[in-house]
């Protein structure tokens, strides 16, 4: 039987948000998507989250998860470029600003939490990754025209190669066996 205080911390601080260090995903999600309003917000969030805790709970079907929000992100962003332009330039202004002010303890933040992630990604799922976050994070998701689309290839990308790319970290005699073929001894 579980106890009351592992219970507690799969509400408070569940092993795949808290990382391997001392920033948890949802701070560095504030950071990563602070100026973003409304869904387009929740759905970047949701890009983080599930990028974040790819290699800690659900893997490849996290990474589809956070494909679906990103294209979701992107049509959403597309419908208030055309029925809402007002509103898509004042969401533009509040990304710039925040990105130009963040505080040390934010920058601080969100360098320790890319870290975090970092460490058991393999050199594609890295390059997939910073693509991704950088976008989000300067702001290019709103500023750069492309940046939206590129975030979409990127996660794309990811989920297609991940078989291969997680069987690049196992050792060769796991390999083997999850491919059928036992390393013969």
């Amino acid at each position: 039987m579980e106890s009351k205080k592992e219970a507690q911390d799969m509400v408070n601080h569940p092993s795949h948000y808290a990382g391997q260090g001392k920033v948890e995903c949802i701070d560095y999600i504030a950071v990563a998507v602070g100026g973003y309003v409304g869904e387009i917000a929740g759905d970047l969030q949701n890009v983080v989250k599930y990028t974040w805790r790819t290699h800690h709970k659900n893997g490849k079907e996290d990474l589809e998860k956070a494909l679906w929000y990103a294209t979701r992100a992107t049509q959403k962003l597309q419908e208030i470029k055309t029925d809402r332009p007002a509103l898509f330039s004042k969401m533009k202004d509040m990304v710039q600003f925040v990105t130009e002010h963040r505080t040390e303890k934010e920058k601080e933040v969100f360098n320790e939490g890319m870290l975090q992630v970092w460490k058991p990604l393999n050199s594609l799922e890295r390059s997939c990754y910073k693509g991704i976050i950088d976008s989000i994070r300067d702001g290019n998701f709103l500023m750069d025209e492309r940046a939206p689309k590129v975030i979409c290839q990127q996660l794309g990308m990811w989920v297609e190669r991940y078989d291969k790319t997680v069987s690049l970290k196992r050792p060769a005699s796991e390999n083997l066996k999850n491919n059928g073929l036992e390393a013969s001894r």
